[in-house]
C-alpha cells in the first residue's frame, strides 16, 4: 500500500484549519493525525485502486486556502454581525401602521373582488336592461 507523510508546522497553521483541509482529502486518500509539541503530521495511505501523486502538494494549498478563509472570516466578522443585527432588526419593525396597512389591503381585495363579479357577469344582463 502506498503511503506518504507531510509535515504541518502548528507556528503557521491552526487545528480547525488543519482538519477542514484534511475533510477535503477524505475521497482521495486515507489520513491518519499525530502531533508533537511544534507540528502536525499527516499519514496519507492511497485507497484501493488510487494513488497519491501530487497529494502533499494539493494538501498544502488546502492548507493555504483555509488558513485565508480563516483570516477573512475574523477580518470581517463584525461587519457581518453588524449587517445581521441590522437585517433582522428591520424586519421585526413594522414601519407602517398596521390599521392602516390592513384597511388598504381590504380595500385592494374588496376592488379585485368588484372586477371578478363584472367579468363573470353575463354581457346581455348588463347591457340588455
Amino acid at each position: 500500500m502506498e503511503r506518504t507523510d507531510l509535515v504541518v508546522p502548528k507556528s503557521i497553521y491552526t487545528a480547525d484549519v488543519l482538519i477542514k483541509a484534511a475533510y477535503m482529502f477524505l475521497h482521495q486518500a486515507y489520513l491518519h493525525i499525530t502531533e508533537d509539541e511544534t507540528a502536525w503530521t499527516i499519514h496519507f495511505s492511497a485507497k484501493e485502486g488510487g494513488a497519491l501523486d501530487g497529494i502533499t502538494q494539493r494538501f498544502e494549498n488546502e492548507l493555504l486556502a483555509q488558513q485565508v478563509r480563516r483570516l477573512v472570516f475574523q477580518q470581517t466578522h463584525s461587519l457581518r454581525e453588524i449587517l445581521m443585527a441590522r437585517a433582522m432588526s428591520s424586519s421585526l419593525v413594522d414601519q407602517e401602521d398596521t390599521l392602516a396597512r390592513l384597511e388598504k389591503e381590504q380595500g385592494q381585495q374588496a376592488h379585485a373582488a368588484g372586477q371578478f363579479d363584472s367579468i363573470m357577469k353575463d354581457w346581455f344582463e348588463r347591457n340588455e336592461k
